[in-house]
């Protein structure tokens, strides 16, 4: 019979570890800097420099920025989909919209607020690749199956929406919640300082009411015809 353990099959078992150990960290270094700067500020030295590894080790892991881009993204958005899905799984037998949209929602706010610190640095992340059409095809990628989960059922909360006017106002609710998610100061800003961004809790219950009345808008689908500002009295 074969020896299955013994110095070989330990050493074996500390380098799987090491490489894990090692991925994991560049990945969390990544995940940070891209979190905080755009894509093209950040360099594979910069990371393996922050990471305490060499370009090389890097390299091996990760031949290109945009590999690593893509297994940075795919790591949480796996978990992120899993506890989507289970949320719907949750709902009611016919949810309100308010239902549906907070099922698809709030599992983002639960990990970011609750979840290891990975999490705020995640949902910064996917607001900046939300805002730079370079980034659209590749958050399809790992989210574009729970997204048209989430319009399905949008549109039998809300059965006055088209498909066209829901797949509209899913892109703008996604860039609303994003933009809450993002913490980008601006908030601080408008509100003198009397409002914090970083406290997402606290935003959400007005981003749902915000997201769902813009659902019930289309739904009736007032079209509005804004006057051009030459005409404008005043």
């Amino acid at each position: 019979m074969k020896e299955t353990s013994g110095p070989a099959v330990k050493s074996d078992v500390r380098a799987t570890r090491n490489k894990a150990a090692s991925i994991e960290q560049i990945l969390d270094t990544a995940e940070e800097l891209f979190s905080c700067h755009s894509y093209d500020e950040v360099s594979t030295r910069m990371i393996s420099s922050r990471a305490g590894f060499s370009l090389g080790l890097l390299t091996y892991y990760f031949a290109t920025k945009d590999i690593l881009l893509d297994a940075v993204l795919a790591r949480r958005a796996t978990m992120l989909d899993e506890a989507r899905r289970a949320s719907f799984a949750r709902l009611p037998a016919s949810p309100s919209l308010e239902q549906v949209f907070d099922a698809f929602a709030r599992p983002v706010l639960d990990l970011m607020t609750n979840g290891d610190a990975g999490w705020r640095a995640y949902g910064r992340l996917l607001a900046r690749m939300h805002q730079d059409p370079r980034w659209a095809a590749l958050l399809l990628k790992h989210f574009g199956a729970v997204g048209r989960v989430a319009i399905e059922r949008i549109m039998a909360a809300e059965p006055s929406l088209s498909l066209e006017t829901a797949q509209r106002g899913f892109t703008y609710a996604l860039s609303v919640m994003m933009g809450t998610f993002e913490i980008d100061g601006l908030l601080d800003l408008v509100s003198e300082g009397r409002m914090s961004g970083e406290d997402i809790s606290a935003a959400y219950p007005s981003l749902l009411s915000y997201i769902v009345g813009g659902f019930q808008a289309l739904a009736g689908y007032r079209l509005v015809r804004p006057q051009p500002l030459s005409s404008a009295k005043g």
